[in-house]
């Protein structure tokens, strides 16, 4: 089984392909539209006119439903993007349950219980012109709203690309589903679509966790859809013990140089709530391990397990010890499992001087486990040890 990693690696490689196989039929169909250069020949003449080859149609417009009951004026915007000449957005009242369809996003209302509250603006800026460029490569969720004025759709799944619509004002590509019969198995769907697109933020991750508990889920199941351990569920629901201003600098809208982690808001959420803003704005920009001892000594918990200053047991270095030697052996399972054309592609773009500080980097880390394996194999147990 990938990891989520993997997975998520191999689906923007995916993507990737398939914008480049967008952009090559675009590139054919603007030289399939170019008139014919004179001939060398014959100066001022135009050369006989060939049949122009048929132009390659967008893999989104093949999956579009036109409506045929009711023509629909075709959606108009300023310098139309190519594959937007013959979309045209499907009636409401005629479209039915499986249908890939265009809609107006203005006529899309979305889903208040959506657990991604927390949106990038760049993010949103780059799909919306990704989409402007090559057109939106898979559909959203939406289904019918009935009562709701001004409103013919409710969105499902796929808020950041109804966004990316409505910000450049382009018809937004939808398949229409059935109304939801339950409330959690909405949400775990929504859940399992927003993890496989971009991560949601800690503080959303935090309430989605918690609501999904409200509405009856079990822990296994919210591991499974999170596809993560047990402990980090609940090292994200401590983050709604946090003060709001604090939950606010995890924000996706902000800059992530100012963004403060999930690891260091677990830390301060064990502090009184009149404490935690100022230890939020000590903190942020440490790397986590700073931020947890100033934020222990602060508080006078000073727990650091790697700190030689202060009176500890030997079964808590030899925890610390074996948390850290599983830690280093996953991680080091997980990244040689990328195999090599991972690891090219995260260095075509480095100088080779990054290169060879990751070399130095990775040469250094070696000795030192070496150094702590030296120091295991030289332990000498104690003959009573031995005997038993």
């Amino acid at each position: 089984m990938l990891s989520r990693r993997q997975q998520k690696l191999e689906k923007k490689e995916g993507k990737r392909r398939k914008q480049a196989q967008l952009r090559e039929a675009r590139r054919a169909r603007n030289e399939a539209r170019q008139p014919d250069e004179p001939s060398n020949g014959n100066a001022g003449t135009v050369a006989p006119s060939v049949p122009a080859p048929k132009a390659v149609q967008s893999p989104v417009l093949a999956a579009a439903t036109v409506s045929k009951t009711e023509p629909v004026p075709v959606v108009s915007v300023s310098s139309e993007p190519h594959w937007m000449e013959r979309v045209v957005l499907a009636n409401p009242k005629t479209a039915e349950v499986g249908q890939v369809v265009y809609v107006d996003p203005q006529r899309v209302q979305k889903d208040p219980k959506q657990p991604r509250k927390s949106f990038d603006p760049a993010t949103i800026a780059q799909l919306a012109q990704s989409i402007y460029d090559d057109g939106q490569e898979e559909p959203a969720q939406v289904y019918q709203a009935i009562g709701v004025p001004n409103t013919d759709w409710i969105l499902k799944n796929g808020e950041r690309r109804w966004r990316a619509c409505k910000l450049k004002k382009l018809p937004f590509l939808v398949l229409v589903k059935p109304e939801p019969r339950s409330e959690l198995r909405k949400r775990l769907e929504q859940t399992l679509s927003n993890g496989n697109r971009e991560d949601l933020s800690p503080p959303d991750d935090a309430q989605n966790i918690q609501d999904l508990l409200d509405l009856g889920c079990s822990m296994e199941k919210i591991c499974e859809t999170y596809n993560r351990s047990e402990p980090w569920i609940y090292q994200r629901l401590a983050l709604l013990k946090l003060d709001p201003a604090v939950l606010a600098m995890m924000s996706l809208s902000v800059p992530e140089n100012e963004r403060l982690g999930p690891a260091v808001g677990y830390e301060i959420s064990s502090a009184p709530r009149h404490m935690q803003f100022g230890l939020a704005q000590e903190t942020k920009g440490m790397k986590i391990t700073h931020a947890r001892r100033a934020i222990r000594a602060k508080l006078g918990k000073d727990r650091d397990p790697l700190d030689k200053n202060r009176n500890r047991k030997p079964s808590d270095d030899r925890r610390v010890l074996d948390a850290f030697l599983a830690r280093t052996a996953d991680d080091a399972v997980a990244f040689s499992d990328f195999g090599q054309e991972v690891f090219d592609r995260m260095f075509a773009f480095m100088s080779p001087a990054d290169l060879e500080l990751t070399k130095q980097r990775v040469t250094r880390a070696i000795n030192n486990l070496r150094l702590v394996e030296k120091l295991i194999n030289g332990i000498k147990m104690p003959d009573a040890v031995k005997a038993s």
